[in-house]
């Protein structure tokens, strides 16, 4: 048995050697990446007979397995749409969110700027000039004074509780460098010389009675200036409007603030009595000034409608009103070109210089209406246009103030404030939402 097996390992032997060696060569082909096991990530999977029963061969033998797996079902990711899918099921101008953002997206800060162009009602007329030989009314209180007045107005808020309430500050004023009217003694109209409606022949200006100065004068002049400043802070339910509104149609809001209004009315009555010009000769010229300031403070409660008429025109309407105490200032004095004051010259106030200040607090009640539209241009801004109109009762105006006897100083002094003024015009503006 042995002398076979070593017969058979001598042949494998002898075949080997006589075999010639294969030479190796390096495979062409590239080789195989790499693999990492975060590349090709498992996860357990649920399953049930029903799902394994769809993989089994027909015909073939069923799986017998119907215990669910313990391990929860990983849920298929939602598929995303590409921007292209997204533009192409959006709307184009069919709702109030194409031109703003999305409901409850609404930036927190709010205001606007405005150009404002408005003018005030005249109020009574008094008498200044008039011709000495006729006696016809030449120059009068509202022969000066600006019929439109140009100003400004801003708003600033901030957005609060979700969205729901805002508190906004808000000024706006118009101003009036001071409007002349003026009538010289070659005016067609006089046909003797210029005299004064104004019984100042009760002051003196040193041995001059004042009435000399307007009395056969050159030149009479009235120079008006009125201005009106406004100031609020206001709480606000905010209303849809634009950014944020969920649907075109109807909604409203309400406020509640304070507001600080101020109205400045001046008037100055001169005459030169030696040429047409002022201030080329003082002492030949006096003047007349009252100065009528009104500061009303108060409380106010307010009312807004908006009207959404597509993704982003839209109109609306809003009414403020209060009652304020009105802290009335009044300052009356009669100089000459040089600033010397005049002094009464008769009566129980003889000596007493005509320069005196005087002041008188009252209630005055304050309404304002605006009505307007607004186109939104972006998402944040929006250009508005409108009209609006502030009644005001109560307040103390120059031509009111016009002394009826110069020589009765308690009557000079005393404040009028009887009657009331209106304020109205346009404005336009942009607002802006971030």
């Amino acid at each position: 048995m042995l002398p076979s097996v070593l017969r058979a390992t001598a042949l494998v032997a002898a075949l080997a050697l006589a075999t010639p060696a294969l030479a190796y060569e390096p495979s062409l082909l590239p080789l195989a990446q790499a693999y990492t096991p975060d590349q090709y990530p498992v996860s357990a999977q649920s399953y049930h007979t029903g799902q394994l029963a769809a993989y089994a061969p027909a015909g073939g033998p069923q799986l017998e397995h119907t215990e669910p797996s313990q391990l929860p079902a990983n849920p298929l990711p939602a598929e995303k749409p590409n921007d292209y899918q997204q533009a192409m099921e959006s709307s184009w101008g069919d709702d109030c969110l194409a031109c703003g953002c999305s409901a409850g997206a609404c930036p927190y800060w709010f205001g606007g700027v405005y150009g404002l162009v408005m003018t005030h009602d005249r109020s009574s007329n008094q008498h200044l000039s008039c011709d000495a030989l006729t006696d016809n009314v030449l120059l009068s209180t509202n022969d000066a004074g600006s019929d439109w007045q140009g100003g400004a107005e801003i708003r600033f808020g901030r957005t609060f509780c979700n969205n729901q309430l805002g508190l906004e500050a808000v000024y706006w004023g118009l101003y009036d460098e001071g409007q002349l009217a003026t009538l010289r003694d070659d005016d067609p109209r006089v046909t003797n010389q210029l005299i004064s409606a104004l019984s100042f022949s009760n002051l003196n200006i040193g041995p001059i009675q004042v009435e000399n100065y307007w009395e056969g004068a050159a030149l009479h002049a009235l120079r008006r200036r009125f201005e009106a400043h406004n100031v609020e802070i206001n709480l606000l339910t905010m209303p849809c409007s634009g950014c944020g509104c969920a649907d075109c149609g109807f909604s409203s809001s309400w406020s509640l603030g304070v507001r600080f209004f101020r109205i400045d009315d001046d008037l100055d009555y001169s005459a030169d009595d030696s040429n047409h010009v002022f201030g080329d000769g003082l002492v030949d010229e006096a003047h007349y000034t009252i100065d009528a300031d009104n500061f009303l403070i108060g409380p106010q409660l307010g009312y807004r409608a908006d009207y959404q008429w597509n993704q982003c025109l839209s109109f609306f309407a809003d009414t403020k009103a209060g009652i304020y105490g009105n802290h009335m200032r009044h300052r009356q004095r009669v100089v000459d070109g040089l600033g010397q004051v005049a002094v009464i010259n008769n009566g129980p106030d003889t000596f007493t210089p005509y320069d005196f200040v005087e002041t008188k607090n009252g209630v005055s009640f304050l309404g304002e209406v605006r009505l307007g539209m607004g186109y939104q241009i972006h998402p944040n801004w929006r250009l508005t246009a409108g009209y609006r109109a502030v009644v005001i009762s109560g307040v103390a105006l120059a031509p009111e103030q016009v002394s009826a006897d110069f020589s009765d100083l308690e009557q000079s002094r005393s404040i009028k404030s009887n009657r009331g003024s209106v304020i109205h015009g346009g404005f336009a503006g942009i607002e802006f939402r971030f």
